[in-house]
């Protein structure tokens, strides 16, 4: 599918931009905005007249929900805390870790709980339907349905849903990695009870995560040794608590 780039991945906002098909600041060419094959949806919970639906399996508590998408079946990744809901469309087993797609559903007032980076992947959003708002950097940015706003490798981020209606997204993230996991330990740490009411999960749980997924997010602007030292006494402390051992 094609869109109007909103951002380059040098932070030039193309909205302003004398060459609309190019960066003006790095001269990169933007032939293009949707690098990927074009991939129909149906968001979940529809019935549309094509045969797609929603269906549950089995009533697991986790990754219980499945989307059926073009007659396939795709794992529906939901965080109740964030209210993040990820349709996954292509993974990294399927992309040999090129890259992994995914449709990110946010209702009103949905955000992500605070600004991180993935420190050696690109993020490639698209909007699909309502507005979303991403800050990048020191920049704010609103982007609407075929606009697309590119997360340069390690830049500090923060997004979410900017209209009275859910919004959806289509993003891209460059290499793979695990990120399909991580999102899958934020769900399975929302529904265990281990978020504060700040959207974050308690700080030995954070630690865990951050430490277990460092190729696939960090915390901006402070160094990577730092952060290991700081967080491997709480990681420590979180393994404990769920029975683990070093």
């Amino acid at each position: 599918m094609g869109g109007r780039l909103v951002a380059c991945s040098c932070g030039d906002d193309l909205r302003d931009c004398r060459r609309p098909r190019g960066c003006q600041h790095c001269s990169v060419w933007h032939g293009f905005a949707y690098r990927g094959p074009d991939l129909s949806f149906q968001p979940p919970g529809r019935a549309p007249g094509d045969g797609g639906s929603a269906v549950h399996a089995g009533g697991a508590a986790r990754h219980s929900e499945i989307a059926v998408i073009a007659g396939q079946q795709r794992r529906v990744i939901e965080n109740p805390i964030s209210g993040e809901r990820i349709v996954v469309r292509q993974t990294a087993e399927e992309t040999g870790g090129e890259l992994f797609v995914f449709d990110l559903f946010l209702p009103p007032g949905a955000h992500v709980p605070a600004r991180h980076a993935h420190p050696i992947q690109e993020e490639q959003f698209t909007v699909l339907a309502g507005r979303m708002r991403f800050r990048l950097g020191r920049r704010i940015i609103a982007a609407g349905p075929g606009e697309t706003v590119v997360v340069p490798v390690g830049k500090p981020h923060w997004f979410g849903n900017a209209g009275t209606e859910v919004s959806q997204a289509r993003v891209e993230v460059r290499p793979a990695l695990r990120t399909e996991e991580f999102f899958e330990a934020n769900e399975t740490m929302a529904r265990a009870g281990h978020f504060l009411g700040t959207r974050l999960p308690r700080l030995s749980d954070l630690a865990r995560v951050l430490l277990e997924f460092e190729r696939e997010v960090s915390i901006p602007n402070v160094p990577p040794l730092l952060v290991r030292g700081f967080l491997a006494p709480l990681a420590w402390l979180a393994r404990r608590r769920a029975g683990g051992r070093d």
